[in-house]
């Protein structure tokens, strides 16, 4: 099962490309909307928590379980990346977005993000392609399954797109006022 649509790599591809956008999102927001910026880093910080939940039980273990000892030194930098990835986070969240430190520290989550994704689309991807696709069809299943999981849970309604990114407000609102 090589790259198909279903299969886990798309599906850990897609959850970068999301996460990309929502980056991009907020360097814009910061300087054009800023009064939507609480809701979207809300929904930032859970596509990272949804993708990392993903990584730690069901990827990583899975490809522990099939690799080489001596391979398996870039799963636990991942996890490593995804720890540190989480207490920047925990960090953001304490801080208020007027606070000097704060934009410092969405770029240094930023940059700690890109650099797990790199490594990830380098070293993980490839290994969980060469998984047998039986195994494949039951990541892809098991994947799409947590992350609904985490999407319904009622404390991550609000962090939903549909409620962040909401087109009766933001700049289109700040706008009309003007």
């Amino acid at each position: 099962m090589t790259f198909t649509e279903g299969s886990p790599t798309k599906l850990l591809l897609a959850d970068h490309k999301r996460i990309r956008g929502l980056f991009r999102q907020t360097m814009v927001l910061d300087q054009r909307a800023h009064e939507m910026m609480p809701g979207l880093s809300e929904e930032l910080f859970l596509e990272l928590e949804i993708h990392g939940t993903i990584q730690h039980e069901c990827t990583n273990p899975a490809l522990m379980n099939v690799m080489e000892p001596d391979g398996r030194g870039q799963v636990m930098k991942s996890e490593d990346r995804f720890r540190e990835i989480s207490e920047l986070i925990g960090e953001l969240k304490k801080l208020s977005l007027e606070a000097e430190s704060y934009q410092q520290k969405m770029a240094d989550l930023r940059k700690t993000t890109e650099l797990l994704f790199e490594e990830e689309e380098h070293f993980i991807h490839p290994e969980i392609e060469n998984l047998p696709d039986d195994l494949l069809v039951q990541l892809t299943s098991e994947m799409k399954a947590l992350r609904e999981r985490i999407l319904n849970d009622p404390r991550n309604q609000s962090a939903r797109a549909y409620y962040v990114q909401n087109p009766n407000g933001g700049e289109h609102k700040r706008k009309l006022a003007a």
